[in-house]
């Protein structure tokens, strides 16, 4: 498995600890620390449905609608691409 996970990405292992992180429950995220090998083995590079966009952003747009309507137009790709421009 550590061939596997040097192999990622820089992006790519922060995409799997962020996953891990975001998880509520400390039950669900012992699953996913679980998950890792088998997915790495099986060459997953990201974690499956995991949302790139930190949870803090879609918090700090959630007053302004205005923010909320040009998110919502700009694609995957733009948002994933978006929140590493800091």
């Amino acid at each position: 498995m550590k061939a596997q996970w040097d192999g990622l990405t820089p992006i790519g292992r922060r995409d799997f600890v962020s996953w891990i992180e975001s998880a509520k429950q400390p039950q669900t995220r012992k699953q996913r620390v679980e998950s890792v090998p088998s997915r790495l083995a099986s060459g997953k590079r990201r974690p499956c449905c995991y949302a790139t966009v930190p949870m803090n952003l879609y918090t700090a747009l959630k007053p302004h609608s205005k923010a909320q309507a040009q998110w919502k137009q700009l694609s995957p790709d733009e948002r994933r691409d978006f929140h590493r421009l800091d």
